[in-house]
């Protein structure tokens, strides 16, 4: 009930709320597709007559009741009481603004050119992340003889159809990434960052990242989850080449980008 009273408190008083919940618990999802142990953080937006309306970042509202709301928190019991909003409807100053984008490009490009330590990720596994783990992805596809190729992977047409269908997915479906591997949102990022103080020089970075959406969506055309066994290993050269392709303006953007926010961030100090 706290949890509730809380979430009400802050909608009464016009914030938008995120609450964290189990997807399989969701009306609007299939459940048995779904691990029972995935969460997603839904952003509740308002009031919709008895019931909420609730952003699950697919791009499409969704109405959902309190109860079902309240049982799909609490299918996480650790969680269920978990919620966050914005306490305040002031705007942040432009200068912070300025500051937190530079602070953020510079985390986005260092993990993705390998200059930054991951986290919680083991040094073995760090090459499976970022620009490298492009090109170990590459190398994985055009491998034809070894266990960790993909050739050998998925040398079963049950195990191929599933294999693509989820990369498929994970290329599209909004619930872990999206169209254009999201290089087109952060196009509109470095167009939006621009219009801050002492920043425009962000804007000339938006135009790599179109073409990076471009050949993203042009790798996700590549995978076919009717490929037949027979013809997978043709398939998965050239999912190996779009990719190298890819992984190349990668690190020519995030390269390129760096430099300008370091120096933008040095001529703001």
């Amino acid at each position: 009930m706290r949890a509730v009273e809380y979430m009400d408190a802050a909608l009464d008083a016009g914030r938008t709320v995120a609450v964290r919940v189990a997807i399989n618990a969701l009306p609007w999802i299939d459940g048995n597709e779904v691990d029972e142990a995935e969460t997603i953080d839904l952003v509740v937006v308002g009031d919709h007559e008895d019931d909420l309306l609730v952003d699950d970042g697919s791009g499409v509202l969704n109405v959902i009741s309190q109860e079902d709301l309240a049982f799909a928190r609490a299918k996480r019991k650790k969680e269920k009481h978990w919620l966050a909003w914005v306490p305040s409807s002031r705007s942040p100053k432009a200068e912070t603004l300025a500051t937190n984008a530079l602070i953020a490009i510079e985390e986005t490009t260092s993990r993705l050119l390998g200059t930054r330590e991951l986290s919680g990720i083991p040094d073995h596994f760090a090459k499976n992340f970022g620009i490298t783990g492009m090109r170990t992805f590459a190398a994985r596809l055009r491998d034809t003889t070894t266990k960790t190729g993909w050739s050998q992977m998925f040398a079963d047409q049950e195990r191929l159809a599933g294999g693509m269908t989820q990369l498929s997915g994970f290329l599209s479906d909004t619930r872990f990434g999206g169209e254009g591997a999201l290089r087109g949102l952060y196009a509109d990022f470095l167009d939006e960052a621009a219009g801050l103080p002492g920043l425009s020089a962000l804007g000339e970075h938006s135009a790599d990242y179109l073409q990076l959406a471009q050949l993203w969506d042009e790798f996700a055309e590549l995978v076919d989850p009717e490929v037949t066994v027979e013809n997978r290993s043709a398939m998965f050269s050239q999912m190996a080449d779009a990719m190298e392709r890819i992984a190349e303006v990668e690190e020519q953007a995030a390269t390129a980008l760096a430099a300008t926010a370091k120096s933008l961030a040095s001529q703001a100090s």
